[in-house]
Parts: structure tokens; C-alpha cells; sequence
């Protein structure tokens, strides 16, 4: 059993251990503290609030995925912080630092350490009870904490866990916590992010979205954290709005390439992918030959939505799992109401499930794809002006793509361009990969008149999908 009593304890416990374990011990840590800023004035707190939880953010992000542009954007949040006055929550603010260099191990494990100590030191200062009970209840947290890494051996696991597991006696941190998130409630528009960050950490077994963390440390530039909150809030909120919608393999940035290009994911078995092809493919060719009258046709959404897919992307195991699975939601909407209740189309439905969860089975990222695709609003045919603007759209940002990139950008705009039925995955892919592009621009050629009428267009774009 992992005791701690003092900063010694904590010292002597992460001697020798992997990085992302002390990261993970500090992290948890300031995450107990970051209440304590709640006892400095408003004007401190809405100064410091989002550098000192941008710290924290990227900081925990490192610790699960210490890749190389986490570790820079986490060297960028220390920078920034130290030169904001944090009124009463100093220590806090270093820590993203010392998750990103590997240089800065020893200060790590100092501030892991005393990361620690000074969340007791808040509490006691701020709620005037006994200094010993806060103190040693911090260190038993500490300690469970350790005792979780220890056993999982890995930085993530420990995260799952409530932040306080255990009885504080007289010694109530409950009331700055309360106060802290009112603070988030009372103008969700703005700080709505941060309240669901930070409540994601107070149940055991919450869902902690790092995907969508991740996306945020990455892609936030340094330009975007040090604006005002309000303008924090809105490029924050477009990047949920990507997560959300994001159906297809992300497109990331290549910087040595300078270029974007489609993020690759784990690969599926080809056995897999082309048992559910020939599957699917003999399920919607009896359904279509049927002579019950069941009203399927080549012109119908799902065959249409279908047919794209193993078209276009016969060995995207992501895009196969979302087309199915798109198609078979239309069914299940329009089978005994466009469509009757016909054994053919009810197979097709049942295959198309079947196929969309084996594929799942094998690809998280599938699974994951699906779960957002059941979320967007039905589909609708494209406006007038989304016809007229997909192309000159895709032209637009094509330079900034590669050549794969670049040729599904256009390949969707011409399907937005020229089809009455457009499925909700090509939509969202277009969208997508459109606006991570144009923001990007946005932030690189400020003021430009052509990106901001591309940025205009497709923020319409988002919301419609």
C-alpha cells in the first residue's frame, strides 16, 4: 500500500519511474488545486482562469499521448502562463512545462511533489479549517493515485478515478469546487468547454473525451489561446463542432510537408472488409430485384449512400462501417412509411447492421465515426448555394491539401454540386476537412477578405450538417 506523508514521500515514490507517470501524479494534483482560484478577485480570476486550465488540459494530454506537437503546444501553455498573474495559484501554472521536455524531468518530479502540498495549502487557507486534515487528505489522494498507476501502468487509467475517493472528515473542498463551476454555469456560452472538462473529472469512470482534448491541444494556436475568453470559447467551440460531426478520418498537418493530409487509421482486416462488400452488395441486389414492390431504386438515398462508399472506398474500413450504418438508419426511418414492410428491405437493413458491427468490432475508430454519424440531423438536399459554392470551395483550399486530400475534397464538392441526394458522411467529410483547412488559413492570413467570405461559408455549412 502507497503511503505518502510528506513531499519526501512523493520524491522517493517517483524516483526512477516513467515520465508520463509523474505527469499523470501531477496533473490529478492540479486538477484537485484549480478551485483555489477561486479565492482571488474576479478580475484575477477571468484573467488567469483559462492560461491556468489550458495548463492543466494540455499538460493531462501529454501525460496520455506525449507526441511531438503536444509536447510543443505544452512548452507554448507554460510560456504564456508564467506571465499571467495567477494571484494564488502559482504552482498550477508551471506544470504543462515540465510535461513536454524531457530536459525538465527533475523539475517534474519536484513539482509533482509539491503539487500536492500546495492543493492543502489552498484548502486550508481558504476554508479555515484544520491545516493537517487538508494536508494529509491531499497526500492520501496523492497516494491513491500512485497506487492506481502503479498497478495499470499507464498515465490514462488513473484518470478514470473521481478526484476525491475518500472520507476528508472536517475538511470540505466541496464549497470552492461549487463555486469554481458556477462560475462556468453562470456563462456557458463562454466557459460552457471547461465546466464539461472539469466535471469529466469529479465521477469515477466518467467519459473523458481525450480525442476531442487532443484536437484542442493541437490545434489551437497560440494566437487563439491568448485572445479574449469570448474568442477562446468560439474557436473551441468550432473544433467540437469537427469532433462531433467528424465521420471520416481526420485530416491533420503535415508540417515538414507543409501540406494536410488524411490521418491514416489502424488497419482492418481485408477479410473482414470484403466479406461485409460482397455481403452487403448481395443484400441490396435482391432487394433492388425484388418483385414485391417494395419502392427501393438506384435513385434511392441509401443505395445511393451505399454505392459511394464501395465505390470510392472500398478498403476504408471507417467509411464502410459509416455508410452502412447511415443507410440502415435511413431504413429503419423509412421502412412501413416511404417503403413497405418488405422481407428483402428488412434484410438489407439487418445486413447492413451486421456488417456496420463487425467492422466496429475490429476498428475503435469506426465505432467511434458511427456513434457521431446517428447524431447529425436527417438528411436534406443541398441549397441552391451550396451547389454553387462546393466547387469554387474545394478549388479554394486545394492548395493547402495533398493530392489524396485534394481529390476527395473535390470528389465530394462535385457530389454536393450535382446531386439532389447527398449522404450525411460525404457532407460531413466535405465540411470537415473543409473547415480544418480554412481555419487554419484564418489564423495564417489574417484579414484576408477571400478566406474570411471561405470561413463565413462554411460555418453556414457546419450548422446545416
Amino acid at each position: 500500500m502507497v503511503e505518502f506523508a510528506n513531499r519526501e514521500d512523493v520524491e522517493r515514490w517517483l524516483e526512477g519511474r516513467p515520465q508520463d507517470v509523474a505527469v499523470a501524479l501531477a496533473v490529478r494534483s492540479a486538477l484537485r488545486a484549480l478551485p483555489g482560484i477561486m479565492d482571488n478577485d474576479n478580475a484575477t480570476i477571468r484573467r488567469s482562469a483559462i492560461p491556468v486550465c489550458r495548463a492543466i488540459l494540455t499538460a493531462s494530454v501529454a501525460a496520455v499521448g506525449p507526441t511531438a506537437d503536444v509536447k510543443r503546444a505544452a512548452l507554448s501553455a507554460h510560456s504564456t502562463v508564467q506571465a499571467v498573474d495567477m494571484g494564488t495559484v502559482p504552482s498550477v501554472a508551471h506544470l504543462s512545462a515540465d510535461a513536454a521536455d524531457e530536459a525538465l524531468y527533475a523539475a517534474l518530479l519536484s513539482d509533482a511533489a509539491s503539487a500536492a502540498a500546495n492543493a492543502s495549502a489552498y484548502s486550508a487557507t481558504a476554508t479555515a479549517s484544520s491545516s493537517s486534515a487538508a494536508f494529509y487528505a491531499t497526500y492520501d489522494a496523492a497516494a491513491s493515485d500512485a497506487e492506481a498507476l502503479a498497478e495499470a501502468g499507464d498515465a490514462k487509467s488513473v484518470f478514470q478515478a473521481a478526484l476525491w475517493s475518500f472520507e476528508t472528515g472536517d475538511w470540505d473542498w466541496s464549497p470552492f469546487v461549487e463555486r469554481f463551476l458556477d462560475l462556468f454555469d453562470a456563462d456557458p456560452t463562454v466557459w460552457g468547454f471547461w465546466a464539461r472538462w472539469y466535471r469529466a473529472h469529479l465521477e469515477p469512470g466518467a467519459r473523458l473525451d481525450w480525442d476531442l482534448w487532443e484536437r484542442i491541444v493541437r490545434e489551437m494556436s497560440e494566437d487563439d489561446w491568448t485572445g479574449k475568453p469570448e474568442a477562446v470559447a468560439a474557436r473551441i467551440a468550432e473544433i467540437e463542432a469537427i469532433h462531433r460531426t467528424e465521420v471520416a478520418p481526420p485530416l491533420i498537418r503535415d508540417e515538414d510537408a507543409g501540406l494536410f493530409r488524411i490521418k491514416q487509421d489502424p488497419p482492418v482486416a481485408e477479410d473482414t472488409l470484403r466479406f461485409a462488400r460482397e455481403r452487403i452488395e448481395f443484400a441490396m441486389d435482391t432487394a433492388l430485384a425484388a418483385t414485391s414492390g417494395n419502392a427501393l431504386t438506384e435513385t434511392s438515398y441509401e443505395i445511393i449512400t451505399v454505392r459511394l462508399a464501395l465505390t470510392r472506398h472500398p478498403a476504408d474500413a471507417s467509411l464502410l462501417a459509416a455508410a452502412f450504418y447511415d443507410a440502415c438508419l435511413s431504413l429503419q426511418t423509412n421502412i412501413g412509411d416511404r417503403y413497405p414492410e418488405d422481407t428483402s428491405l428488412i434484410n438489407l437493413q439487418n445486413a447492413l447492421y451486421a456488417t456496420t458491427e463487425e467492422i466496429c468490432e475490429q476498428s475503435e475508430a469506426a465505432r467511434k465515426r458511427c456513434a457521431r454519424l446517428a447524431g447529425l440531423a436527417r438528411p436534406s438536399p443541398p441549397t441552391r448555394q451550396d451547389r454553387a459554392d462546393a466547387p469554387e470551395i474545394a478549388e479554394a483550399v486545394a492548395s493547402a491539401a495533398d493530392e489524396e486530400a485534394q481529390a476527395v475534397i473535390r470528389g465530394d464538392a462535385q457530389i454536393i454540386a450535382e446531386g439532389e441526394i447527398v449522404p450525411k458522411w460525404v457532407r460531413a467529410r466535405f465540411t470537415n476537412y473543409v473547415t480544418t483547412i480554412v481555419l487554419w488559413l484564418d489564423r495564417a492570413k489574417k484579414g484576408d477578405a477571400r478566406v474570411a467570405w471561405l470561413v463565413k461559408r462554411m460555418r453556414a455549412m457546419i450548422v446545416v450538417t
